[in-house]
């Protein structure tokens, strides 16, 4: 049943004759996805008088009451109608729509809905749902939630809570840079990939759109983009937009330049167009050596590109030193750039036969195909003189059936990178010339599928397609062939363990394999899974004892479903024939950490017998940390992660559990959970399970560790001036280590202050003699004014050192772990108690 079937059913119902006395009428609606039902609830007519309660409508009437029950039931849920029908609806886009492209589609439509423009009644509303489309979407985990679990899985993430900009900030100020093809406007949702894990050299401006000297700069930053483009990427950043970015890159100022990867350098000096190309010059360290021998061409590394000239010729047409830098940068690791100047070495011009203001191509001598000198054709473009010095790189090699055959023989011994598509297309594509300077080590060749069919048939490719064949057996590339993300690809790849994987590995070795496999299920077209591959990769690299593989679910859809795979990308982990989905972010640690906890598993997974014995059971000592959850429930998943690296966290303090109330219904409704994910926490102090706490606060893991460890006992005293003074300062024969505090305002004190707590047991329970105390700086002020404390929280240890007698030595650091390493190593004082001496039996009979 669709939303539309709905919604004519409630209208239909509105409007019925009001029947006398009381009548209760109950209908079931099945439907195939959450999002219409989701939609059609948005529609309903209003009724007089009338309450949603849970999903249950009672309305009154001022003469006849109506009572009616709808009861919605969503079953068979599949994420992609919620896509389609949902936020990319809104915005007109499509689902492997990217980053900028969401930029220009949410501009688009707010432009045309803005309520400063648009007279329509629901204009507001409707600007309102477009604003929450494109925040949900330009979000990477926002993204993958709504996709996974629809609107229903972003209940934690509100919205701006109906706040937007003027028309005139969307049509002058949004997307500052979209239209800039030499500016890359960055995201967080990309800026890891494309910086942070590059080895690309980047100029980023980190701009507000709302800051007048950024509008100023951006015609000069579009300059500069322009004439350092090939040497330098060059970026843009929104920090009204990105701010979380912009505060992790430590941005407290707009425009912010900052050059990477020279760890993050600011740029503080003139913000005009010389300066800014010369700083980046200065920076990349680009050089054009000025030739005097004839040995360069011998080289075997690189070929080399050489532009000669006699600068006192008039009628030279010599390249400008700004053209001769941009020429090395754009060639940089695929061919030496040099000058040679005929003026100041005319018989080694004479010998090579090189004319002032030509630029001569030199192949490498250990080139198989090497050719003599060629003298490309006359041009000042760095660019155009580039691509033709590119077109001279030797050609990939096209595989006969016969030397593919060779070629699989011997892949144990070394990869090999097959690009599939037109021979003569393939081969004259400058990016893929590249490659054989790039992997020099590494053998690339062409497969041609109009020759080789049967070749393209066992590896599935239907069109131009790249993948590495390696021992494990081979792997896609998915992506724009440029030269530096093939070799990137190639190299990563040859590393790791990772392998495209089919139905003949299903569901043996896979999915009821000895050995535990983590599978990447996903489409080529979503974003997110691109991202996601490269991380995925490296994971495969931190944990020998699991296997990966990547099933591309365009081309094998029918075994994706077998498997109940409805969004991309959704990673799953097979362990002993039990799959265990992965939820957590897309970074390689993440990865590898969720498998560590699947194969030695930190949270205790309780089943109705085991709940007794863990809680009901437990002495008066001990908490119990409990996860009521569903394996079906999109919060629940999303809390999984943060729960495990709970455990963890407080693995010496407490056993933390997790019990399916899918698998144990009934036992889970004699709990008396509200919903689901319930955490619960069964404090010391009580036995039996009448006595807990539900969790109430916010699902991270700051949150949750500052709860679970507020039910420990105090290691640490509270001071107050008198006993910070008589314990602290005056008293020698032991070091103090003192947390000055603040009230409930101080939100970082109040999640600090169950950490001191847990360090402080740490060195008790290592019999180390030294105080902990607590001091609240509101209430005494002027104690904390004469220990010189100008911020909350702050740590201070007091050992009795003349230097520090007052104000004692800080440390910096909220780390646990940093705190101790910390105290251990500069309180010189720091000692421990002795050891209890056994009874001797001598003792005993005495």
């Amino acid at each position: 049943m669709h939303a539309h079937d709905l919604f004519r059913i409630f209208k239909h119902l509105s409007q019925l004759s009001l029947m006398s006395g009381s009548e209760k009428i109950s209908f079931r609606i099945s439907t195939s996805a959450p999002s219409p039902a989701t939609g059609f609830l948005r529609r309903v007519p209003p009724f007089r008088h009338s309450v949603l309660l849970n999903g249950v409508w009672k309305m009154g009437m001022e003469s006849t009451s109506v009572r009616l029950l709808a009861i919605l039931t969503c079953l068979s849920v599949v994420p992609f109608v919620v896509a389609e029908l949902g936020f990319y609806e809104a915005l007109g886009i499509q689902k492997d729509a990217n980053a900028r492209e969401i930029r220009k589609a949410f501009k688009q439509a707010a432009l045309k809905y803005h309520p400063d423009k648009n007279d329509e009644p629901d204009a507001h509303a409707k600007f309102l749902r477009i604003s929450r489309a494109y925040e949900v979407l330009k979000d990477d985990d926002l993204r993958r939630k709504y996709d996974l679990h629809g609107e229903a899985g972003l209940n934690d993430n509100g919205g701006h809570g109906g706040q937007y900009q003027s028309w005139t900030y969307y049509k002058q100020d949004f997307g500052l840079y979209d239209d800039d093809i030499e500016i890359v406007t960055l995201s967080a949702s990309d800026f890891d990939l494309l910086v942070s894990s590059s080895n690309d050299t980047w100029f980023i401006n980190f701009y507000s759109p709302g800051c007048p000297p950024c509008h100023r700069l951006a015609p000069t930053w579009r300059e500069v983009a322009r004439d350092i483009d090939g040497i330098v990427r060059v970026g843009a950043v929104n920090c009204q937009d990105d701010n979380q970015l912009c505060r992790e890159q430590g941005i407290t100022s707009y425009p912010s330049l900052v050059l990477f990867p020279q760890q993050g350098e600011r740029y503080r000096g003139d913000r005009s167009r010389d300066a800014l190309v010369q700083y980046v010059m200065q920076r990349v360290h680009l050089t054009v050596p000025h030739l005097s021998t004839g040995e360069f061409f011998e080289s075997t590394t690189l070929p080399w590109l050489v532009h000669v000239c006699a600068p006192e010729n008039d009628d030279a047409d010599c390249l400008s030193d700004t053209t001769m830098l941009r020429l090395t940068g754009m060639l940089r690791n695929l061919m030496n750039v040099g000058y040679l100047n005929c003026d100041q070495h005319p018989a080694l011009c004479k010998q090579h036969q090189a004319v002032s203001g030509t630029t001569v191509y030199f192949p490498r001598k250990s080139d198989k195909a090497a050719t003599s000198p060629v003298e490309l054709s006359p041009s000042l473009d760095a660019r155009e003189i580039s691509g033709a010095a590119i077109s001279l790189l030797p050609r990939a090699r096209v595989f006969t059936e016969k030397s593919f055959q060779a070629v699989r023989s011997r892949i144990q011994a070394e990869p090999v990178l097959i690009l599939f598509g037109s021979a003569e297309s393939v081969a004259q594509d400058n990016e893929v010339r590249k490659l054989s300077l790039l992997l020099d080590d590494m053998e690339v060749g062409i497969v041609d599928c109009a020759v080789l069919g049967a070749v393209c048939s066992d590896y599935h490719v239907t069109d131009e397609a790249t993948l590495l064949l390696k021992a494990t057996g081979h792997e896609m590339f998915y992506g724009k062939r440029q030269a530096l993300d093939l070799a990137a690809f190639a190299r990563e790849s040859a590393q790791s363990s990772v392998r495209a994987l089919g139905p003949e590995d299903f569901p043996r070795p896979v999915a009821n394999g000895e050995t535990p496999f983590f599978v990447d299920f996903f489409a080529p077209w979503c974003p997110p899974c691109r991202r996601l591959l490269p991380q995925f990769r490296k994971a495969a690299q931190g944990i020998a004892s699991v296997k990966f593989g990547t099933v591309d679910c365009v081309v094998h859809g029918t075994l994706c479903r077998q498997y109940n795979v409805h969004s991309y990308p959704t990673t799953i982990l097979f362990n002993a024939s039990t799959p265990h989905q992965y939820s957590g972010g897309h970074s390689s640690g993440e990865i590898v950490e969720f498998a560590e906890d699947v194969l030695v598993p930190s949270v205790i997974d309780l089943s109705p017998e085991s709940f007794k014995l863990l809680v009901e059971k437990r002495d008066r000592k001990t908490t119990v940390l409990v996860d009521f959850y569903s394996p079906h429930c999109g919060p629940c998943i999303e809390l999984a992660p943060v729960w495990n690296k709970l455990a963890k966290l407080v693995k010496d303090d407490m056993p933390v559990a997790k019990i399916d109330c899918a698998k144990y219904r009934s036992f889970c409704q004699e709990q008396g959970p509200r919903g689901y994910p319930t955490m619960r926490a069964y404090p010391m102090g009580h036995t039996g399970k009448s006595h807990y706490q539900d969790y109430q606060g916010w699902r991270n893991l700051p949150s949750l560790r500052s709860w679970a460890l507020s039910f420990l006992p105090r290691s640490s005293e509270d001071l107050d001036s008198n006993t910070f003074t008589s314990h602290v300062l005056n008293r020698h024969y032991r070091p103090y280590l003192v947390l000055f505090s603040a009230g409930h305002w101080c939100g970082p004190c109040q999640q600090f202050l169950p950490v001191f707590e847990q360090l402080a047991r740490r060195m008790e329970d290592e019999r180390y003699i030294i105080g902990f105390g607590v001091l609240n700086c509101d209430q005494h002020r002027g104690a904390c004014g004469q220990a010189q404390i100008h911020q909350y929280p702050m740590l201070k240890v007091y050992e009795g050192d003349e230097r520090y007698a007052h104000t004692g030595l800080p440390i910096h650091s909220q780390h646990p772990d940093e705190i101790y390493n910390a105290v251990i190593q500069n309180v010189h004082s720091l000692r421990r108690k002795p050891k209890k001496a056994k009874s001797s039996q001598a003792k005993d009979e005495l």
